[in-house]
């Protein structure tokens, strides 16, 4: 039988721990240090908070991404694809469309032609360097761009927040766009759990890439 651990205080009542004997760490104290940056946004309405987190997005990933692998995570399916194509607008507005794509394009498009890949929006991101997985996909296209991202191939994958356990892939720079999810149950938006959390976070930097820390960049409504 598997419990999930929800924080310290879970730890330490079966074996009678008090307070003065718990201790929070720093995220530096870790064996991949950890660097973490927030950005605040005064947008109460959703949409056009995650309207406006596009371009600081895409500044975070100049500023911090160089050409290492890196996880965005949003707040639904319907967001993955919004994201790539606005990441992928930016980067053509930059000057270098392809400037997440870590190979030529010839040797990419035969994976793009063989009819894995379906979705119509991913045939145009995917080109960029740009992938998004979703609980959407058929399984052996959500491999296929898996697979494109842990070699090297695209630099970007986007996914939804409720995937984070799912993933077994990794990056040296985690984005998190918004800390909230719209709960169809309530009828509201809810805060991620404590633990989605910890778990995005802990994507980043793992394996270490040199002796450069694992990245994050946390952007919630303030």
């Amino acid at each position: 039988e598997i419990a999930e651990v929800t924080g310290v205080q879970t730890c330490a009542l079966p074996i009678c721990a008090s307070g003065h004997s718990l201790f929070s760490f720093h995220p530096q104290v870790r064996p991949v240090p950890l660097e973490m940056f927030l950005h605040g946004l005064d947008t109460a309405h959703f949409g056009s908070r995650m309207l406006a987190m596009s371009k600081p997005a895409f500044s975070a990933l100049m500023g911090h991404a160089n050409k290492d692998p890196v996880l965005i995570f949003v707040p639904s399916r319907k967001q993955c694809q919004l994201t790539a194509i606005d990441i992928m607008t930016y980067a053509a507005a930059s000057g270098d469309a392809e400037r997440f794509l870590h190979t030529d394009a010839a040797t990419l498009a035969p994976i793009l032609e063989a009819g894995i890949i379906k979705d119509p929006a991913l045939l145009q991101t995917l080109p960029k360097g740009i992938g998004f997985v979703h609980s959407g996909m058929g399984e052996k296209e959500r491999s296929r761009v898996e697979a494109l991202y842990a070699d090297g191939i695209i630099q970007l994958l986007i996914a939804p927040a409720n995937m984070c356990w799912e993933l077994t892939v990794t990056a040296q720079l985690v984005l998190i766009m918004d800390t909230v999810s719209y709960d169809g149950r309530d009828h509201r938006y809810v805060d991620y759990p404590i633990t989605d959390m910890l778990q995005m976070v802990g994507k980043a930097g793992r394996p270490l890439i040199g002796d450069e820390a694992g990245k994050c960049v946390i952007f919630c409504h303030s």
